[in-house]
């Protein structure tokens, strides 16, 4: 289930927008007036605070109206502004895409690039998005839409005690998307960034379960990326330094790391990660590589064309150092965004009606046939998610063409 945030736009008539709120410019030809009441988060998107108050998850409502690549209008709306949630604007006659980002922090000039791009220079939280289409004065007056959430979440926490000499926190990210395109929220700026520090408190100190958040943009697909976190004493000692590497990050769900941060001081990769359902779906993966399984996908790869109404044969070997015990897999759309139909080893069958051939033991070899029935699109993902007995998990995932 896609965690979203709900709003309801009233359109009346319709509108001309100016780049800043309070400049006043006299467009050319009729305006309509239309009004976007954005009325709060759905259920299924409060799962870390109960509330279906939009100022409860977002202090920043962003609002982009653009006419093709050409930014007509940006405006920011505060939680603390009065009807926060409702916006009044004018449009005249004409096609335009305009965009909702829901998020706790503002955007200023520094943060865009041009007029197409935002990028996150130093703190990125929890944020929501949404891009429509409209046609001014052709289309209906009253549209629903629903915010999606655009980041994944990395929850690091140390099991151990905090040690009364570590003053702060400082961590590095290695392939972190700090960037969206703004028209179609498509994640970019794959670089490392070093975040501020962050103060240990005197009640953090000599207990267990620090936490600390890290949010990424993402696809649906997975994001990899890689993340060096140090301890330090008031003088810049470095009491404990760990890199975390491929750490699998996707759109809406969060990956938990769990480890001991202090058993040896500056070594060690002794870290589990977990990807949590408290957004969306899960699954397990140990991180020590010698205990993760291992997928090497021989059929389709990314050079393959299925033709529809046809049977696709997937194959694929996996091995693991513990025993194996099942496997899923999903068909998805290009863009990531939606499963077009899934299988599961445990209850499913394949194209022929047949059950799906198990894995067991270490090493397991697969095949079997998918039926690819008629698309719409052209471009899949093929995503495989391998589980051992120990409820650790890999995912590959391959690509391939359907001819239409």
């Amino acid at each position: 289930m896609k965690r979203i945030l709900t709003l309801l736009i009233v359109a009346t008539t319709l509108f001309s927008c100016s780049k800043n709120s309070n400049d006043d410019i006299k467009p050319e030809g009729k305006l309509y007036d239309v009004s976007f009441n954005v009325s709060g988060f759905n259920k299924d998107v409060t799962n870390f605070k109960s509330s279906n108050s939009l100022s409860d998850k977002t202090k920043y409502l962003h609002y982009f109206i653009y006419k093709g690549s050409n930014l007509v209008s940006r405006k920011q709306f505060e939680h603390t502004d009065a009807n926060f949630g409702t916006i009044q604007d004018k449009f005249t006659e004409g096609e335009y895409t305009v965009v909702f980002i829901g998020m706790n922090f503002p955007i200023t000039e520094e943060n865009m690039d041009g007029e197409e791009y935002y990028e996150a220079t130093e703190a990125l939280d929890d944020t929501f998005y949404k891009s429509i289409e409209l046609n001014i004065p052709n289309d209906d007056t009253e549209i629903s839409v629903e915010l999606e959430r655009i980041v994944g979440k990395i929850e690091v926490i140390f099991t151990d005690a905090m040690p009364q000499e570590v003053d702060r926190i400082e961590y590095s990210i290695l392939g972190r998307k700090c960037g969206i395109q703004i028209l179609n929220a498509y994640p970019e700026q794959d670089i490392q960034i070093t975040a501020p520090a962050i103060k240990v408190t005197d009640d953090e100190k000599g207990k267990e379960n620090y936490q600390l958040d890290i949010y990424s943009f993402a696809q649906y697909h997975p994001e990899r990326c890689e993340v060096t976190i140090k301890c330090l004493a008031e003088n810049d000692e470095i009491i404990a330094i760990k890199t975390i590497k491929e750490i699998e990050v996707f759109r809406n769900k969060i990956t938990r790391i769990s480890g001991k941060m202090f058993d040896e001081v500056k070594t060690g990769n002794n870290f589990n990660i977990t990807i949590s359902d408290v957004w969306e779906e899960s699954y397990n993966r140990g991180f020590d590589n010698t205990t993760i399984p291992q997928v090497t996908v021989s059929k389709p790869n990314s050079s393959a064309f299925v033709q529809p109404n046809s049977n696709m044969t997937v194959t694929f070997n996996a091995k693991d150092d513990e025993e194996l015990k099942s496997y899923t897999l999903k068909i998805m759309g290009q863009a990531g965004e939606q499963t077009q139909f899934s299988f599961d080893s445990t209850i499913d069958k394949d194209a022929s009606g047949n059950d799906l051939p198990t894995i067991s033991g270490k090493n397991s070899d697969v095949s079997f046939d998918v039926a690819i029935p008629q698309m719409e699109e052209t471009g899949f993902y093929m995503v495989i998610t391998v589980e051992d007995t120990k409820g650790n998990t890999k995912i590959k995932r391959t690509s391939f063409v359907v001819r239409l």
